[in-house]
């Protein structure tokens, strides 16, 4: 089986600051009234959780005590084949890599929001209207529909992994780190991907240089 893609795109724009401070607002004030769509888009802006890893998260993957959430499956959308016809599939399988199985500390809000809402081990934390669980292209069109309804210019909703490599390595995450926060095989997946020095950060390292 192959995934259930379509045409490849061109990636969307970055969002702007301000765009990302609503957004961010929006989804920390509904996340505190225990909103779980909201929460499930924190855990890619402020963890770094690829879209099919929090669709897969489960309640037994939280841990409450060390702070903590494993991530151990993801989820995807798969076209099938039986003779001529063609359909999809959604299925739970590892993640990409050995190293994409890792452990991700929770910033404080982000364990407090869940613990408000916590559901059955066995549960996922994402559901559905009529299913027990949130496909990955559901979660992107509510992601999308929040876009619109708070008037915000759209980018796909893989760019908080983005956001959120950005911002850690402006606070002066090292590569190791990050790298094994999401889940790359390596320091050079990360560096080549992320590690790219805007303007404003020259500027600021160029003001004291001596």
């Amino acid at each position: 089986p192959c995934p259930a893609q379509g045409k490849t795109r061109l990636p969307s724009p970055p969002p702007d600051t301000a765009s990302l401070q609503t957004l961010e607002g929006y989804l920390l004030e509904k996340a505190g009234e225990g909103d779980l769509t909201s929460i499930g888009i924190l855990l890619s802006g402020c963890g770094g959780l690829r879209i099919g890893e929090i669709c897969a998260l489960r309640w037994e993957n939280v841990d409450f005590e060390r702070g903590t959430v494993r991530i151990t499956e993801t989820m995807q959308r798969i076209r099938t084949f039986q003779g001529t016809e063609t359909g999809t599939k959604i299925i739970l399988s590892e993640p990409k890599s050995r190293t994409s199985n890792r452990e991700v500390p929770l910033p404080l809000y982000l364990r407090s929001f869940l613990e408000k809402v916590k559901g059955a081990e066995k549960d996922f934390i994402l559901k559905g209207k009529k299913k027990t669980y949130l496909e990955p292209r559901s979660l992107q069109y509510r992601f999308k529909k929040l876009l619109q309804d708070l008037k915000l210019p759209y980018f796909n909703f893989h760019m908080l992994r983005h956001v959120f490599a950005t911002n850690c390595i402006s606070r002066g995450f090292d590569m190791k780190t990050l790298s094994e926060l999401l889940g790359h095989s390596n320091v050079t997946t990360t560096m080549r991907i992320y590690v790219h020095s805007n303007m404003e950060r020259k500027k600021q390292l160029m003001a004291d240089y001596r």
